[in-house]
């Protein structure tokens, strides 16, 4: 007993230690120190400093209310009201920024810019706030500058509203009753636009590497969405009413969007791509593009000239061109066509090219003309085309017709046919073909036609010309050869 009792003394005088010596860490000093005790507080100026727009601080000459010429971040106390003949504020050094801070700068007849940069001086950074009613353009600054949360209602179309120099951002504004909603110059981005009642959206004339994204446009004249020059890019935005909603040359992306009520949806260059695009009732062509394109899931709907319109050697794949007042697709040479469909266009065939394009799981349904036309060397494999007007497909030397169904075409006013070739040295095989005028024609020799199927044809094989190589004819009972041609 003695020995657990000297032990249990041991451990509390060892716990005692222990708290007293953690109290003397954690205990400060009992005195303060000497002298005055100071404000550790800051200023708003401190904090964040800003000069504010007014005649003390900012005033201005002979040709502006204000005048900005030193580098800073300034802001309005109010709103302005312009006066005629004068800017409302001008900026003559770089590296300045101007928060409106939710005012509005209203115009009256005769006064000029609401935010100039003298010279074009850039570097400047325009935000959240309004200008109202301007004679002249809201913004003109120049480059590497940034606009953005601002609203501006001209006084008429005659008008631009924000102009921009090279390299600038556009961002979150709203324009309305102007002639261009912005002017960019190279390297600029526009991004989140709403413009109503404008002439042109984004003007890029000449320009290069504009971006323009998520915006929305509506025009009351006959101006562009967007017109660029060379690497326009133009994503997730809609145009209402444009002459044409985007126009570039070379180089060009145009990706989900929509493009209605205009004269040409998309007009680009050469090296463009489109993709998930939409253009409908347009009173010209749908979407126009140069040699070496892409164009993915275009769908171009009610144009009164061509749906889809491409130069050579492009790619198109699970494109639609329908209910147009002419042809459907047209295009030149060396283009492959995947999975595009053609239908309903009243005055024009579904697909009309020229020499050595291909076509692979393609569509052309109850055109007025053909539903395939194409000239020398072209190729359709598995394609279908049922009901129109003219032949299914027609084509000249070097067609090939591989493994297609064709139902129902050349009922129209005229003697027509499923399959039709005007030329030599092509290769019609493994078709099916059902009613039509004739089944398979053809005007001249050289051509190897085996293994087809035709039905119902008021002259299924009848109209083949001497001089071609053709499978035995008859029904699959009686048929011995490989290369037979069916009929029943």
């Amino acid at each position: 007993m003695l020995l657990i009792r000297n032990r249990l003394a041991a451990m509390m005088s060892v716990s005692l230690v222990g708290l007293l010596a953690a109290a003397l860490v954690v205990a400060g000093p009992l005195n303060p120190p000497g002298g005055a005790v100071s404000s550790t507080y800051k200023t708003l100026s401190e904090v964040e400093p800003r000069i504010a727009i007014n005649s003390t601080n900012t005033p201005g000459g002979a040709g502006e209310t204000y005048l900005i010429s030193q580098p800073g971040s300034y802001y309005l106390t109010g709103n302005i009201t312009m006066t005629s003949g004068k800017h409302a504020v001008a900026v003559s050094s770089a590296d300045v920024t101007i928060d409106l801070n939710g005012y509005t700068i209203a115009g009256v007849s005769g006064a000029s810019y609401g935010v100039v940069g003298y010279s074009g001086v850039g570097r400047i950074v325009v935000r959240n706030g309004s200008f109202r009613a301007g004679p002249f353009q809201s913004i003109f600054i120049g480059a590497d500058s940034l606009v953005e949360n601002v609203m501006a209602i001209q006084a008429n179309t005659s008008v631009d509203a924000i102009n921009v120099g090279d390299r600038s951002v556009v961002r979150n504004c709203r324009v309305s009753t102007a002639g261009a909603a912005v002017n960019v110059g190279n390297q600029c981005v526009v991004e989140g636009l709403t413009a109503t009642g404008v002439v042109s959206g984004v003007n890029a004339t000449s320009k290069v590497d504009v971006v323009v994204r998520d915006c929305s446009m509506t025009c009351v004249g006959s101006g562009s969405g967007v017109y660029g020059q060379s690497r326009l890019s133009v994503a997730r935005c809609q145009f209402q009413g444009f002459v044409f909603g985007v126009v570039a040359s070379d180089y060009a992306v145009v990706e989900d969007c929509r493009v209605s009520g205009g004269a040409i949806g998309v007009y680009v260059g050469s090296n463009s791509t489109v993709r998930r695009v939409q253009v409908q009732t347009m009173t010209s062509q749908g979407v126009s593009v140069g040699d070496a394109s892409v164009l993915e899931g275009v769908d171009a709907r009610s144009c009164t000239a061509n749906g889809i319109t491409v130069s050579s050697d492009c790619v198109l794949t699970r494109c639609n061109a329908s209910g147009g007042a002419s042809s459907g697709f047209v295009g030149i040479s060396r283009n492959t066509f995947v999975e595009c469909i053609s239908a309903k266009n009243t005055a024009g065939s579904g697909f009309v090219v020229s020499d050595s394009n291909i076509f692979e799981t393609c569509r052309a349904d109850e055109n007025t003309g053909d539903g395939f036309n194409g000239r020398f060397g072209n190729v359709w494999r598995d394609c279908t085309a049922r009901a129109n007007t003219g032949d299914g497909v027609e084509g000249s030397s070097g067609t090939v017709v591989l493994n297609g169904r064709f139902d129902s075409n050349g009922n129209g006013a005229t003697v027509g046919a499923n399959i039709r070739l005007v030329g030599d040295a092509g290769r019609v095989e493994g078709n099916t073909l059902i009613s039509g005028d004739f089944g398979i024609q053809t005007t001249s020799g050289g051509t190897v036609i085996i293994r087809n199927s035709s039905r119902n044809s008021g002259n299924s094989y009848g109209g083949i010309s001497g001089g071609n190589d053709v499978g035995p004819i008859g029904s699959a009972a009686t048929a011995t050869s490989p290369w037979a041609n069916i009929q029943y």
